[in-house]
């Protein structure tokens, strides 16, 4: 089971003032999601009020507007961009719904629009694949992955991202801070990651799913040197390691499913950790009360229930 890649609040909106179960109204709506994003969906003009912006504030912008993330911003959102953006925020888009869904899909374009964090995440992405595309179709012999050095992403302030590509497949490193769970927790999360590991080996997963090549408490060896890994070396933190093969991005549909799948990762890590211990904890209360019935049957002066008469009729 995977969670949404879209932002529900911001799909949600936009549908209600299409439909126009809101009214037209001033709007000035603040909200963050769980990687730490902030976003304000507003009405600059009272007197115009089917003009909307939307705005966006992440602490990373300067990493992923770095490494393309503005390519596929201006592929997706062209016309909406606002520039400069609204003041304290990081890119912003402006936009009337009428425009917005004009001999367009209505729910697919706002649909693209609550996935705005998404997009800017997949430049990266994006960029890593087509650079292993072309290194591959030139097939240089003294190519070197060691010199290709990794785009780095600090998506949330306990998760970083590595990305590099190579000549027959891209690398993508996931490390994650454990420091805030217990020492439990960080059992499931290393249970959660082994089980990955196992999984990608199977010959459905190998062949339709980027392959787990390291999951551990430890960082992998690419990265093991990388100043930032040395500074937080006190730190517990868990790395997963993916390779993403030609394959497997073979059509876009798969591209932006790895691409998605990836951006998702910490939460889906979090979300199995609950899983675990949501069923531990069902598991052990079923258990316990089972011990308690027989030990209640066990007391001498233990008084059965009453079961109910049984009626049975003379022919």
């Amino acid at each position: 089971m995977f969670l949404d890649y879209h932002n529900s609040t911001i799909e949600d909106t936009l549908l209600r003032l299409f439909y126009k179960i809101w009214r037209a109204k001033p709007l000035d709506i603040r909200f963050h999601d769980f990687s730490g994003i902030s976003y304000h969906i507003s009405t600059p003009d009272e007197d115009r009020l089917e003009q909307l912006r939307l705005s966006i504030h992440w602490d990373c912008w300067a990493q992923l507007v770095h490494n393309g993330a503005m390519e596929v911003l201006e592929r997706e959102y062209g016309p909406w961009i606002l520039l400069p953006p609204e003041e304290g925020t990081d890119f912003t888009l402006q936009f009337t719904i009428e425009d917005l869904v004009r001999d367009n899909d209505p729910e697919e374009v706002i649909r693209n629009v609550a996935l705005l964090r998404r997009n800017a995440l997949s430049g990266v992405f994006e960029r890593a694949f087509d650079a292993q595309a072309q290194a591959k179709e030139e097939n240089d012999p003294n190519f070197n992955p060691n010199e290709v050095d990794f785009m780095r992403i600090d998506c949330h302030r306990d998760e970083r991202m590595y990305i590099r590509h190579h000549q027959s497949y891209t690398t993508v490193i996931i490390g994650i801070a454990l420091d805030c769970l217990d020492e439990a927790d960080r059992m499931f999360v290393r249970l959660t990651l082994e089980e990955l590991k196992h999984r990608s080996r199977l010959p459905w997963y190998h062949e339709h799913a980027p392959n787990v090549v390291h999951a551990k408490l430890e960082p992998p060896h690419e990265i093991q040197q990388r100043c930032e890994v040395l500074q937080d070396s006190s730190r517990c933190r868990a790395y997963i390691e993916f390779r993403v093969y030609p394959h497997h991005i073979a059509t876009k549909k798969a591209r932006d499913a790895v691409i998605s799948q990836r951006m998702i990762f910490r939460n889906y890590l979090q979300y199995h950790v609950k899983c675990f211990k949501g069923r531990l904890d069902i598991r052990m209360r079923r258990v316990s009360n089972g011990q308690l019935k027989r030990l209640s049957r066990a007391r001498q002066d233990y008084t059965p229930p009453p079961r109910a008469a049984a009626f049975r009729t003379d022919k």
